[in-house]
Order: structure tokens, then sequence, then C-alpha cells
């Protein structure tokens, strides 16, 4: 996870792009997926679609490198409906609260904290994607550009 965030953490200021897939400008599922893929995980194109790929998570039980996800802007604040994704990077088991970075509609890429207002109604969930136990030899988990294997 901390490699994964280090890398994420490369792309803090690059602009938001709705549908946008990185390299250079990102959506919030684009910039997920175009992360995780460096490490040879595929996820699905559209937050909706990412959410189901890992194991549900209750917010208590959140590590770095999970995923969260929120409602998106249209309609209610209390909308069911996932519109929005980002890779947890602190979690602060005192009150379940998380930082996440994730690509912004207003901001690009940065990092936010899950008790801003705009972002503590709207959470919906979390997944981990990542296995419980990693080897120990972090150097094996290198970032690749080439296309991960399905």
């Amino acid at each position: 996870a901390e490699i994964i965030l280090d890398t994420a953490c490369k792309f803090i200021g690059y602009p938001y792009k709705y549908g946008g897939k990185g390299p250079n400008r990102f959506d919030c599922a684009g910039f997920v997926r175009f992360i995780y893929r460096k490490f040879g995980y595929l996820l699905g194109p559209s937050a909706p679609s990412q959410f189901p790929q890992g194991r549900s998570l209750k917010v208590e039980d959140l590590h770095t490198g999970d995923l969260v996800f929120f409602g998106g802007r249209r309609g209610s604040s209390k909308s069911k409906r996932i519109g929005h994704v980002g890779i947890v990077t602190v979690v602060n088991p005192n009150d379940h609260s998380f930082r996440f970075i994730h690509a912004s509609t207003s901001r690009g890429v940065i990092i936010s904290n899950s008790t801003e207002p705009y972002y503590d109604h709207r959470y919906q969930g979390a997944c981990r994607i990542l296995p419980e136990k990693v080897s120990s030899d972090a150097s094996s988990l290198q970032p690749t550009d080439a296309a991960p294997q399905r």
C-alpha cells in the first residue's frame, strides 16, 4: 500500500478531466484505475464498477490503500448512487475518519479528509483490492508501465 500511495502522490496537482484515464489528466475512477494498473490490478472504468471488485469493508476496518466510495454530485447528498472514488492515505482509528487521494473535479488530484462537509455525508462504503498480507520484500512491488495481464 505504501508504494502505491507513493506513486499516487506523484500525481498531486494533475488536472481533472471527465473521462480522463491518465497519464496527464484524470477523473476519479481513471486515477484509481491508472495507479492500481501500474501494480498489476485491472479495475473497472467507473467508480460504481470498482466498488464490487474488492472485499467490502466497514469504515472501522479501513487501511491505507483501500478504496473509498462516495455519492455523486447530482441529486441529494443522501443519494445511494456511487459517483466518486479515492484511495485511503491515512486512517484515524480514534474517530474512524480518513484522508484519501483522488481526482477532484475542481482541484485535480488532491488529498482530502472524510470529515470535510462535502464528503462527510456522501460516504457510501469501502473495499480492499490489495491482499491482506504482502511479501516483506517490497522491492518486488515496483510500478510497471506494461499493461497487466487479465
